[in-house]
């Protein structure tokens, strides 16, 4: 195989990677998501938390998972078990090393860029925009047939034990944090993954047409 080869796949695979990343970053620090869902979902119905403490319990939660701080896990709002703890430094842990892998594909997505234009190899964003869109019909079928039971699949694949499965009771922060809010958040990250996808689609056919 030969070298451009290599080069290909790899800043092809860097940069699908980088937008992946990047648009689950967004979605996770767009809280206007969830705000516009406290009433939405009517989430204030299934706690005794006032608006203003749902929003400021819902900040702690992102605040926590996204930063690179050692805190301990303490919600100024609610009780949390031991047990629910463990899983929510499990999600940060997870987001620690999201945060490292979208650093080093930011890094080597700008090498490719140069790449690209220098050798005007704009195939690479073609191949990039195809794995893209293979990720989100993979995506898209399992969830628009039972959302419920891909969210399930998905914890059970990524995590170790059954942490995930709250119990109100000891951890009522999970009637905050309904299964449709999840929902949106999947929609956000597949509806920016396609645009990135199309334009990377629109940039490699005007540049190929540039050419002829």
């Amino acid at each position: 195989m030969k070298l451009n080869t290599y080069f290909k796949i790899i800043f092809s695979f860097s940069i699908s990677v980088f937008l992946l990343l990047f648009s689950i970053k967004v979605a996770v620090n767009f809280k206007y998501i969830y705000y516009f869902d406290i009433k939405h979902l009517n989430i204030e119905n299934y706690t005794s938390l006032s608006n203003k403490e749902i929003r400021s319990t819902y900040d702690y939660l992102i605040n926590y998972v996204d930063s690179s701080s050692n805190a301990a896990f303490n919600i100024p709002t609610l009780k949390s078990s031991e047990e629910g703890k463990v899983h929510f430094l499990e999600v940060k842990n997870i987001f620690r090393r999201l945060n490292s892998i979208l650093l080093i594909s930011t890094i080597i997505s700008a090498v490719g860029i140069l790449y690209i234009y220098k050798y005007k190899c704009f195939s690479i964003l073609n191949l990039a925009s195809n794995l893209l869109l293979s990720v989100c019909a993979l995506t898209i079928i399992p969830c628009c047939i039972n959302f419920n039971k891909s969210f399930n699949l998905f914890h059970e694949a990524i995590f170790k034990n059954n942490y995930w499965l709250f119990d109100p009771e000891k951890d009522p922060v999970i009637n905050i944090l309904p299964e449709e809010y999840f929902f949106h958040c999947a929609v956000l990250i597949i509806s920016i993954i396609i645009v990135g996808s199309l334009i990377l689609k629109l940039i490699y056919v005007r540049n190929v047409k540039n050419r002829k």
